[in-house]
C-alpha cells in the first residue's frame, strides 16, 4: 500500500514552511476577494445634459452598495488578521488543516457575490441572511481550524490554554454578532447591516492574543 494511502501519515505534521505557504495563499485570496468588491460598486450613468441635477442624487443611491463594500471590506480586514494570529502559533499544518483552510478560502471567495447582493436588495431578508449565513460560516470554519489545531498538537506549546481560550471566544463574539445581524434582518433588514458592522467596531481595540503576538 502506497505511503499516501495511511491517513495517519497524512496527518503527520508539516513544517513550519507549509504554514507559511498557507499565509501566502491567504494573502493572495484575501486581496483580490477585497479588490473584488469594489467592483460591485458601479459608477452611476448619467446623461451629459442632467449630471449637474443628477449626479449627487444618483450617488446617494448607491448607499446600499457602498454601505455592504464598506461593511465586507473591514469584516475581511479581521478574518485576515485573525488568520494571521492562528498561523503566528502554529508549529505546523497537516493534511486536515490544510482541507478546513481550502473550506475556509471557499467562503471568504463567496463574499463578493453575497456582498452584491445586499447592496442590491438590501430591503429583502433573504439577501441579509445569506450575507450572514455567508459570514458566519466563516467564523465557524476558522473556529473549527483554532480548535483542530489546538487538539492535534499543531499549536505552539509556549501558548497556554487561557490564551488559546481567548483566541476561540473571539471568534465566538463576531459569530454570536452575525447571528444576531441574521435574526434582526426578519425584522429590520436595513438595520442587520449595521449589526455586521458591530463586529470590525468591536475589534478596533487590540486584546490579549494580538498584544501577545505583537509584543
Amino acid at each position: 500500500m502506497g505511503r499516501n494511502s495511511d491517513p495517519a501519515e497524512r496527518d503527520e505534521p508539516r513544517g513550519i514552511s507549509e504554514t507559511t505557504r498557507i499565509s501566502a495563499l491567504a494573502d493572495g485570496v484575501f486581496a483580490i476577494v477585497m479588490t473584488l468588491l469594489v467592483l460591485g460598486v458601479e459608477v452611476p450613468e448619467v446623461p451629459d445634459e442632467m449630471i449637474a441635477d443628477q449626479l449627487f442624487r444618483e450617488v446617494l443611491f448607491l448607499w446600499p452598495l457602498i454601505a455592504s463594500y464598506v461593511v465586507s471590506f473591514l469584516v475581511l480586514g479581521i478574518y485576515w488578521m485573525g488568520h494571521h494570529t492562528q498561523f503566528h502559533f502554529l508549529r505546523g499544518v497537516n493534511h486536515t488543516a490544510l482541507w478546513i483552510n481550502i473550506v475556509f478560502f471557499m467562503f471568504v471567495s463567496l463574499v463578493p457575490f453575497t456582498t452584491r447582493m445586499v447592496g442590491t436588495y438590501s430591503g429583502q431578508s433573504v439577501a441579509l441572511l445569506l450575507y450572514g449565513s455567508n459570514l458566519l460560516a466563516i467564523s465557524f470554519v476558522l473556529l473549527a481550524h483554532w480548535k483542530y489545531a489546538s487538539h492535534a498538537g499543531l499549536v505552539d506549546p509556549s501558548m497556554g490554554s487561557a490564551a488559546k481560550k481567548k483566541v476561540a471566544h473571539k471568534i465566538l463574539i463576531g459569530a454570536a454578532v452575525f447571528a444576531a445581524g441574521i435574526g434582526i434582518a426578519f425584522v429590520q433588514p436595513t438595520l442587520s447591516l449595521f449589526v455586521f458592522l458591530l463586529v470590525p467596531v468591536l475589534h478596533i481595540l487590540p486584546g490579549p492574543v494580538h498584544l501577545h503576538w505583537t509584543r
